[in-house]
């Protein structure tokens, strides 16, 4: 049946896209399959497979592989040539190390699924899959978590259910676009408290009443919440205008950045019509050259204004703090 299969879909040639081995008790992957170039999704779950072969390199087309429930001990770097795929699942193996220079490749991965594996902890890499937006990794026996997985901004699922963590890093914070966190039966007894004041901020939104009537019995969680504005731009709740509002995009060069600060907060209650306006000024009152000013944008629409944009809602931002590093 197996060889039926893959006869057919070698017919086709570099039209065949899809190909599903589904519990065929196959110990490796067919070498065969290294001629269908145009491949998008291979299935291979519910098999044998023990190793990656070298062959699957050449499937730089691909989108979609499945390899759960396999024999396989690693995540082995030979996927990091299969440049195209989106969604990678791994689920139900035996690995319990992902080889460091996987991710370098893995650069258009949204999905990764790692559930019911080995892994006791993550290479530092990890943070390099700059499109994540899901990460799976439930049934594992994790002790830590890299704070590199914290700088993921697209990343909106993360799923760490029955691991062994004991805490969460604070730079989890940092995690702008996260909607979804899982973290059933594992050894944590305090969450970072930007992760916890954001979901009872959310929960507050959506009217949730056990919430509410939660917080009159936590004085010091009603005052912090008390505190909350909104975002200018996206009308979103935040505690801190720092933190919650503005996002560093790209770094500035820029010479006494207390002046940044003066500046700012005295536009803030100024209309202005572009940035370069305010360079102008900048640049009368410094008698010194400003490199560059650093983008910012909202991190819930993900706006980004250039020096070119005009900057709509600066003026109700009430304070904006640029961070700078000297030119040298």
């Amino acid at each position: 049946m197996t060889e039926r299969l893959l006869v057919t879909a070698l017919k086709g040639g570099s039209n065949t896209k899809i190909i599903t081995l589904n519990g065929k008790k196959m110990t490796k992957i067919p070498s065969a399959l290294e001629k269908l170039s145009g491949l998008k999704t291979l299935d291979l779950q519910n098999n044998l497979i023990c190793k990656v072969c070298p062959e699957l390199i050449t499937l730089t087309q691909l989108t979609i592989l499945n390899l759960g429930n396999n024999l396989l001990e690693e995540v082995p770097e030979e996927l990091k040539y299969l440049t195209s795929l989106k969604k990678l699942h791994l689920f139900g193996n035996r690995i319990c190390r992902i080889a460091a220079g996987v991710c370098d490749g893995l650069q258009e991965l949204i999905l990764l699924n790692l559930n019911n594996n080995l892994l006791k902890s993550l290479p530092q890499e990890v943070g390099r899959l700059r499109n994540l937006t899901c990460l799976s990794i439930n049934h594992n026996q994790l002790t830590m978590i890299p704070r590199e997985l914290c700088s993921l901004e697209k990343l909106d699922e993360l799923h760490l259910n029955y691991n062994q963590l004991m805490c969460i890093p604070e730079d989890i914070k940092h995690l702008k676009n996260l909607q979804q966190l899982y973290l059933v039966r594992n050894n944590i007894e305090v969450l970072p408290e930007e992760i916890a004041v954001r979901f009872v901020l959310h929960q507050l939104e959506e009217n949730n009443q056990l919430i509410m009537n939660a917080i009159e019995y936590y004085p010091e969680v009603k005052d912090k919440i008390s505190k909350a504005k909104k975002c200018a731009l996206c009308r979103k709740p935040f505690l801190s205008e720092w933190l919650e509002c503005v996002r560093f995009v790209s770094p500035s060069k820029v010479n006494s950045a207390d002046f940044f600060f003066f500046f700012f907060f005295f536009f803030s209650a100024t209309p202005c019509r572009s940035m370069k306006h305010i360079l102008r000024i900048i640049l009368c009152f410094e008698e010194t050259e400003v490199a560059s000013l650093v983008l910012l944008g909202c991190s819930h629409k993900h706006s980004k204004f250039s020096s070119k944009d005009s900057v709509p809602g600066l003026c109700h931002l009430g304070q904006l703090a640029l961070g700078s590093s000297h030119s040298s």
